[in-house]
């Protein structure tokens, strides 16, 4: 862990890296992590299963301070 960490911090200096924020509602690697209710499972389906009503790009989650 320790080597993997320093690792992305020398490259991360080098500019070889660069990591982005994305918040949670936004991140859609998060969501199978995490145990959902089945309303939370119906909303985010099209997301991960092409339908006629997926949409192409997720929409801005509100900030973290509203």
């Amino acid at each position: 862990m320790e080597m993997r960490y320093f690792w992305l911090l020398d490259h991360a200096a080098q500019e070889n890296v660069t990591s982005i924020y994305t918040p949670g509602k936004e991140n859609l690697a998060d969501y199978p992590t995490k145990h959902h209710t089945a309303d939370i499972h119906q909303h985010v389906r099209p997301y991960y299963l092409p339908q006629a009503n997926s949409t192409v790009q997720l929409i801005r989650a509100a900030a973290s301070s509203a």
